[in-house]
């Protein structure tokens, strides 16, 4: 049961960390974008 609920935030994480990846990306991107 602990096994099963440490395995299941460690996908949570991971799902995580891509959202994360994902916004900075977008971040990043909008940076470079010229602003009118």
């Amino acid at each position: 049961m602990v096994n099963n609920s440490l395995a299941e935030v460690r996908e949570d994480r991971a799902d995580l960390s891509k959202l994360v990846d994902l916004i900075s990306g977008l971040n990043r991107a909008t940076l470079h974008w010229p602003h009118r």
